[in-house]
């Protein structure tokens, strides 16, 4: 939120040298006369071991090194970490180049990220062991340390690098070994093994990040950014609605280097508009079969490119730590991602019972006849989600909007929301999603009531089945219904009537 970088450097990867003590970084850097060049920058943190995941919350910095998920804060304003915590423990780490990476926040305050499949964890929480025994995805809600993993058993990517959301929090991942997936049917956990279908060609890919900042031109906002590393270029695609889901289309490159060691692994827009590539700069890729001793692994260069358009001036950084409430509010109404998210990351900091009523005021005094109020709407609900504050009346009302894209968003919120809502409230929100006259919609209500987990839910989740579905929905059903097995087979086995008594449904 201070529009500052930070960036994790690691000279043990891809193996600590025997008898060694690992010390990767965390390193803040800043452009303070906004040349395009770095002129500052700062120890964050040491002592670290190949850390792979890294995101700013909650006053401080999420890190995902090794077999840990680390807390680090600067408490005393000097910008060097002094606290250090482990959040969580248990990660895999039998392959250092798939350990939990690419952390991003979801909009309704979750933080997602990766695990490949040369990595087998089991981590303690208060809510009981959560494993992740192959590839997959994990999805953490920080203040109940509730962790949930998503796709085990090769149901997904088998080495995913990279989560991103687009305007209205659908989610998209990209993978080191293969393809593009559009992750929203597998956003809740299940262990059975179906697979999720992929919506991109195979390729080596890492890091993505969604475009929409008015520093770039028209023809690619909204564009997804990936890191091709194998290939030396930075590759765009765009995302069609194709029924529940969508389809993509590759579009030309945005940046492409002819130097073997061009290795761009994460993109992502900054405060300025700007597109901002991390490359990786090593002529070596391969892992296991070459030599982690190979004196041509190059532990000394990295290089960090901004891309801007030409002739247009870069963006106003908004004040953003710090700041007071109201301000940060109307930041949600922001055109730019970058801004909403940090934003929201601030307001998730300040008390839910002093906040809740200035974001009931600032939805009052929004203007209905703005083209993005149906927007702007559905970034308050995800705020009153997000700090896990009690308003279902807002949900009713953005499930109600004319905008499929925000009902789907709300069905998401719903799905997220504090146990104070309690699973008859959600029931009661969900039950018109599930048979809503968009397949997208009806996509996240069979996701959200596998989430609640009982008999209702599973009878509401099989209403879907009254209109047509497609691969993603029958996904998501398939999932749902063997996830929930041990509710509906012993009503049925004992005489109730189960998925409102059609025969066909049960089918």
């Amino acid at each position: 939120p201070s529009g500052r970088m930070y960036v994790t450097v690691t000279t043990v990867y891809p193996h600590v040298w025997p008898g060694d003590v690992p010390n990767d970084k965390i390193i803040a850097i800043e452009d303070t006369d906004n040349d395009g060049k770095a002129d500052k920058s700062m120890v964050f943190a040491e002592g670290l071991n190949i850390p792979t995941g890294i995101e700013w919350g909650d006053g401080g910095i999420y890190v995902g090194q090794n077999t840990e998920l680390l807390f680090l804060k600067d408490t005393d304003g000097d910008g060097k970490a002094d606290t250090r915590r482990v959040v969580l423990g248990g990660f895999g780490n039998g392959d250092s180049h798939q350990t939990i990476n690419s952390f991003v926040w979801s909009p309704g305050g979750e933080l997602f990220f990766g695990q490949g499949d040369g990595c087998e964890s089991r981590v303690e929480t208060p809510w009981g062991s959560s494993d992740l025994f192959q590839a997959g995805f994990y999805r953490f809600r920080p203040k109940r340390l509730q962790l949930h993993p998503l796709l085990d058993d090769f149901m997904g990517p088998g080495n995913p690098w990279g989560v991103a959301f687009d305007r209205w929090g659908q989610i998209f991942s990209i993978d080191g070994a293969g393809g593009v997936t559009y992750l929203s049917p597998g956003q809740i956990p299940s262990n059975h093994r179906h697979r999720i279908p992929t919506i991109g060609s195979p390729g080596g890919y890492c890091g993505i990040g969604f475009l929409d900042s008015k520093l770039l031109p028209k023809s690619i906002r909204t564009d997804f950014a990936i890191g091709d590393y194998k290939a030396n270029r930075v590759k765009r695609f765009g995302v069609r609605p194709s029924g529940s889901g969508y389809s993509l289309k590759w579009k030309p490159h945005i940046l492409q280097s002819k130097h073997r060691n061009f290795r761009p692994i994460d993109v992502k827009q900054g405060p300025d508009g700007a597109i901002y590539v991390v490359d990786w700069y090593n002529p070596i890729i391969d892992h296991g079969e070459v030599d982690f001793h190979h004196p041509s692994r190059d532990k000394a260069h990295g290089r960090i490119w901004r891309l801007v358009a030409k002739g247009r001036p870069l963006l106003k950084r908004e004040a953003i730590a710090g700041t007071k409430p109201s301000a940060l509010l109307d930041l949600l109404r922001s055109p730019a991602q970058y801004n909403r998210v940090q934003a929201m990351r601030e307001l998730a900091m300040h008390e839910p019972a002093k906040l809740l009523p200035m974001v009931k005021k600032w939805l009052g005094d929004l203007d209905k006849k703005d083209p993005d109020y149906e927007h702007h709407r559905l970034e308050g609900l995800w705020l009153v989600v997000a700090i896990r504050a009690a308003y279902p009346e807002l949900a009713t009302e953005v499930l109600r909007s004319p905008s499929p894209q925000a009902r789907a968003g709300a069905v998401r919120a719903i799905a997220n929301w504090s146990s104070k809502a309690g699973p008859i409230a959600k029931l009661r929100l969900l039950t018109q999603a599930v048979e809503d006259p968009h397949p997208r919609v009806r996509l996240e209500a069979v996701c959200a009531l596998r989430d609640i987990g009982t008999l209702e839910s599973a009878n509401l989740a099989l209403r879907a089945l009254s209109q047509e579905t497609d691969n993603n929905l029958a996904f998501a059903l398939e999932l749902t219904v063997r996830q929930l097995r041990d509710k509906w087979l012993p009503a049925m086995q004992t005489g109730k009537p189960v998925f409102d008594g059609d025969s066909s449904r049960l089918a």
